[in-house]
């Protein structure tokens, strides 16, 4: 018998049923919550006002999460507030982007050429990172 996990006053017959115990408990694996599961630790965000449109914005994400189960968040986020939002709500506004053209004159022909720019599609911020975002 591995005096490691011996308790005293325990029979050595209950000993070994401990130690096996203990030993099946050591070799379990350590789940760790999804992100998209785990809100305690979800990202804070504000959607910044914008003129001439409503005071919310719509954002969806869908996706798989870590054990391969689908998942699918669709969020109706007042502008002007502190919003818990999924980090998979996060990523896609981090990537969500629209163009907008600027006029210039060509200095050498003097017509007008357009530029693009590319601008995020919804203006917000991070509050608070939470776990999942530095």
């Amino acid at each position: 018998m591995n005096d490691e996990f011996a308790v005293e006053g325990i029979s050595t017959k209950d000993n070994d049923l401990l130690s096996a115990s203990l030993v099946e408990q050591r070799s379990s694996p350590i789940t760790e919550i999804d992100p998209e599961r785990d809100k305690d630790n979800w990202p804070t965000i504000i959607i910044d006002m914008e003129n001439e449109k409503p005071n919310y914005e719509y954002v969806a994400a869908h996706g798989t999460m870590r054990d391969g189960s689908p998942f699918s968040r669709e969020c109706q986020i007042q502008r002007g507030v502190e919003v818990k939002v999924a980090p998979s709500i996060v990523r896609v506004l981090q990537t969500a982007v629209s163009a907008h053209f600027v006029q210039r004159p060509d200095p050498i022909t003097g017509k007008m050429i357009m530029d693009r720019q590319d601008r995020s599609s919804i203006p917000w911020r991070l509050v608070k990172a939470g776990k999942y975002f530095a």
